[in-house]
């Protein structure tokens, strides 16, 4: 099922593979659960670790677009209906009084969401950056895949 680097861990060759893993993480924490669900620092961790998660869905892109120096091929209204919905989010966890862990994690999304609107404006200019899987020159940087401007071609 996984053989190798950690780093390939999410790339799955084969749906079954994926399908083995899930099943087994479910069946796993689903038992840990069952045995622990009495314990409120238990039940209080699984709380924080899926606000945290949540809190930082928006992450990936905010570094993947750092790493490009542009935001090419994002989507501006999407990324506004994102600080929309978590700013909608925010307001009802102050007027319900939610604990602060909810506070914290919508502060963190609030803050990511503002961090990739800010990159649209900083990259706006970079329209040309390599976009992933694009082949750069090296063969392991896009595993084979080539960008065809990139390659030369004998017209006559």
């Amino acid at each position: 099922m996984f053989e190798g680097d950690f780093k390939a861990f999410w790339a799955w060759h084969d749906l079954g593979s994926f399908l083995t893993a899930l099943g087994i993480f479910t069946v796993f924490w689903s038992v840990v659960t069952y045995f622990m669900i009495n314990n409120s620092y238990y039940v209080e961790g699984i709380g924080l670790v899926a606000l945290l998660t949540e809190a930082t869905l928006g992450l990936p892109q905010l570094v993947r677009n750092f790493q490009r120096k542009s935001t090419t091929g994002m989507s501006i209204p999407m990324v506004l209906a994102w600080l929309a919905g978590d700013l909608a989010k925010t307001a009802y966890f102050v007027a319900k009084s939610s604990p602060k862990q909810f506070w914290l994690c919508a502060i963190i999304q609030i803050t990511i969401d503002c961090l990739i609107l800010g990159q649209v404006f900083a990259y706006r200019k970079n329209t040309n950056a390599e976009l992933p899987f694009s082949n750069s020159g090296s063969p392991d940087d896009a595993g084979g895949i080539t960008n065809e401007s990139n390659v030369e071609t004998d017209v006559d």
